[in-house]
């Protein structure tokens, strides 16, 4: 065989092997980002350990097991996008979400259905008074998600609105925002 066949069938099985390699740690992370078996309760304090994306984090109470908790009413975009415009504003939202949690003691509010269909704990999470999906919706990070109703539901869609006419976060960008009106479109008419 020549060299120049020998190396790259050598190049083709590093990167095949590279690729496995790292499919199998994200595919466990996700998992067990998942399979996260904490309990918690309404008015529980956790810490956050981990920002999932900008609507999920992983959360724990003091001395208990990790849970997976997904922010009610509120949806980000997704940061596993490549050459999406979208994907900015996702980062940003995890990024903000990570900020806002991170060393603070965050106060639960467990809603029904206590889990959504993917087994994430429901709830919405408080820094203080502060509610901090409204407050990413507020700075135009993320859009409201009206599949699971909630009591805040319609002040959460009040300050979306004056988000995308101050044209704040992913308001501003034309593309994004028809992209997150054509979602809010759809999710309104599956929800119940």
């Amino acid at each position: 065989m020549e060299r120049g066949v020998l190396l790259f069938w050598l190049a083709t099985v590093g990167l095949l092997a590279t690729a496995v390699f790292y499919g199998v740690g994200a595919a466990q992370q996700s998992r067990q980002v998942l399979q996260a078996g904490g309990e918690v309760a309404t008015g529980d304090v956790v810490a956050v350990v981990q920002t999932v994306d900008g609507d999920t984090v992983l959360a724990r109470k003091e001395g208990g097991a990790p849970v997976t908790i997904r922010l009610l009413g509120i949806k980000a975009f997704d940061t596993r996008l490549q050459k999406d415009e979208s994907t900015a504003f996702a980062h940003a939202a995890e990024a903000e979400l990570r900020q806002l949690t991170v060393d603070q003691p965050i106060r639960l509010l467990l809603h029904t259905p206590a889990k959504d269909r993917h087994g994430r704990t429901l709830a919405t999470l408080f820094d203080g008074e502060s509610d901090i999906g409204l407050e990413l919706i507020r700075r135009g990070l993320v859009l409201v998600y009206p599949v699971y109703p909630f009591p805040a539901l319609p002040s959460y869609v009040r300050e979306q609105e004056i988000a995308r006419q101050q044209r704040r976060g992913l308001w501003a960008d034309p593309a994004v925002a028809a992209r997150a009106a054509t979602l809010l479109r759809e999710w309104r008419q599956s929800s119940p």
